[in-house]
């Protein structure tokens, strides 16, 4: 293909989408094994690079990759150069396959950390613990219309109410 279609542009931007696909993919692995998901910005991290990878494998081996296809198949068709259009077609059809298996595996990592839920840190954890012992105490001293204190002798004879019930004073 190198001699024969040297100055070709789709056979050019066949391989450099290829290529770009490959060092974008392998870029965003190597940052993303720096990255501690544990941590809350890093998790956004991740995600914003999984989004990116997906875009890139999306459009560089799927959707680009099915158009230049076509275009090289009927452009060898109508050169009538038969060797090289066996050889295109079952090199296309390989490479297909393995830029489904390449898209997929974006695709499942991609949703295993969109997927995620941001943990929290500790200073978010604790903010959110006293907040809501505040709420929980301005709720417990409130007094609404039902309810009230009772008094000493009430309470007694709450207890003596209830054991009586309860059948334990026999």
């Amino acid at each position: 293909m190198n001699l024969r279609y040297a100055d070709w542009a789709v056979y050019h931007e066949f391989v450099f989408l290829l290529q770009f696909a490959a060092f974008i993919a392998m870029m965003i692995q190597s940052y993303g094994f720096t990255l501690d998901i544990a941590k809350r910005t890093d998790l956004m991290q991740m995600k914003v690079a999984m989004t990116l990878a997906l875009l890139v494998m999306g459009y560089s081996r799927g959707v680009r990759f099915v158009a230049l296809s076509c275009k090289a198949i009927v452009f060898l068709l109508a050169r009538g150069d038969t060797g090289f259009l066996i050889g295109g077609a079952t090199t296309t059809a390989l490479m297909g396959l393995l830029n489904i298996l390449f898209i997929t595996d974006t695709l499942k990592k991609f949703f295993k950390f969109i997927a995620m839920p941001f943990p929290m840190d500790t200073s978010s954890r604790a903010l959110m613990r006293r907040r809501s012992s505040e709420a929980l105490m301005a709720f417990a001293t409130t007094r609404s219309s039902q309810s009230y204190e009772l008094d000493f002798s009430r309470k007694e004879w709450a207890k003596v109410r209830g054991a009586s019930t309860m059948q334990a004073l026999r």
